[in-house]
């Protein structure tokens, strides 16, 4: 919503890449790298045409694809705390 889609979002687990457009067209791209064997699955549906397409990338288990990751990027950690909230770190490299 911050990012201007008003189509509900969900994880693309099966898809690997849903794409979403803002209010003002921009795209958006939202991708989730768990069942990817290695890195050449990833080059084979063409994913650094989406990286270095100059629009919002989302990945999840991105430690699946070290290797083709731009070398700026910022990283989400989540993790649950004791009393159940869950705690949000952000890097940036």
């Amino acid at each position: 919503q911050t990012l201007g889609v008003n189509d509900a979002t969900s994880s693309p687990t099966f898809s690997l890449v849903n794409e979403y457009e803002n209010q003002q067209g921009e795209k958006i791209y939202h991708f989730d790298m768990y069942r990817l064997k290695s890195e050449m699955e990833a080059l084979d549906f063409g994913i650094e045409d989406y990286l270095y397409s100059g629009h919002w990338c989302f990945i999840e288990w991105a430690e699946k694809i070290p290797n083709l990751l731009p070398a700026q990027y910022a990283r989400i950690d989540l993790s649950v705390l004791p009393d159940g909230k869950r705690k949000l770190t952000l890097q940036v490299s």
